[in-house]
């Protein structure tokens, strides 16, 4: 397929997502997909141990669904999904995430367009530059705190969307008509969007390591210096989704199970070295593939 003088060859995405409670935002989660993913997929969601009816509300609207008994950790409970998948493009997103129109189809444009591998979209978690991160977050911060008396019920969330944006739909074809296809080295560690063959160059996620996206990116960059099939993840800056942001865990959930032994991840790449290969990603330099 041909899309703006890109070639993109898709015969499905997977959407992997892990939820532990938190129905009313599972039912915006899917809303959002349903109303604005371009091609076909298929939702694979790994349930933990969820007591509100969110297993079954997943189930009954078509999706794939494992069910845990417990929490399992991130990484293991994304290797989970990924051992589930059919499809030849893989997308691991957190379930508090509002898409945009056409989110998919400019994801995949942009990495079509910028050679990129891994691409993720932009989010109040990391914008086009550090100062736009920082006020994004400041404005999220201000709008949370004055409707926390609100919840988490699916009006409320709404409603917060809307103050910090206006109109959704509007504010979003604006970045795109702005920002496009540029790109930036960087990620946001709620959506990220990868070929099945890339993931598996990359072996599944390091179940030791809780800030699995950390050491995503990390291997990424030494395999593209040791061996350089892989890129580094791409920030695509005129993409942007909403990440509502640790919903789960300000809900005071049951303890992670782990499958394995956890380290620190500046154990496992040294602590000066992490500090010297994540330094830069404040920086949004262009991406460079």
């Amino acid at each position: 397929m041909i899309i703006n003088d890109c070639y993109i060859c898709i015969s499905m995405l997977s959407i992997i997502t892990t939820v532990h409670n938190q129905l009313p935002m599972n039912r915006l989660f899917l809303k959002s997909l349903r109303q604005h993913t371009h091609f076909p997929y298929e939702l694979v969601v790994v349930d933990n141990g969820s007591r509100d009816g969110s297993a079954a509300f997943f189930e009954r609207n078509g999706a794939r669904v494992l069910r845990n008994k417990h929490n399992v950790a991130y990484p293991a409970a994304q290797n989970q999904g990924a051992a589930m998948a059919t499809g030849d493009y893989l997308v691991f997103m957190n379930n508090d995430v509002v898409v945009s129109r056409h989110w998919d189809k400019r994801l995949l444009e942009c990495m079509s367009h910028g050679k990129a591998d891994i691409i993720s979209p932009a989010s109040i978690d990391r914008a086009e530059t550090k100062e736009a991160t920082r006020q994004w977050r400041r404005k999220w911060k201000q709008i949370r705190w004055m409707t926390a008396f609100l919840g988490s019920r699916g009006y409320a969330l709404e409603l917060r969307k809307k103050l910090l944006y206006g109109a959704w739909d509007d504010f979003c074809e604006n970045r795109w008509d702005i920002f496009g296809r540029h790109l930036v080295e960087g990620f946001a560690g709620h959506t990220l969007l990868m070929h099945r063959a890339t993931f598996d160059k990359l072996g599944p996620w390091d179940e030791r390591i809780l800030q699995a996206d950390f050491d995503l990116y990390l291997r990424a960059r030494q395999r593209w210096e040791l061996i350089g099939d892989v890129r580094p993840i791409a920030l695509a800056t005129g993409v942007f989704v909403h990440h509502y942001g640790r919903l789960t865990m300000r809900s005071h959930p049951e303890a992670w199970v782990h499958t394995q032994p956890i380290i620190e991840i500046e154990d496992k790449w040294g602590a000066q070295a992490f500090l010297e290969k994540t330094a830069h990603l404040e920086l949004h330099r262009e991406f460079i593939a």
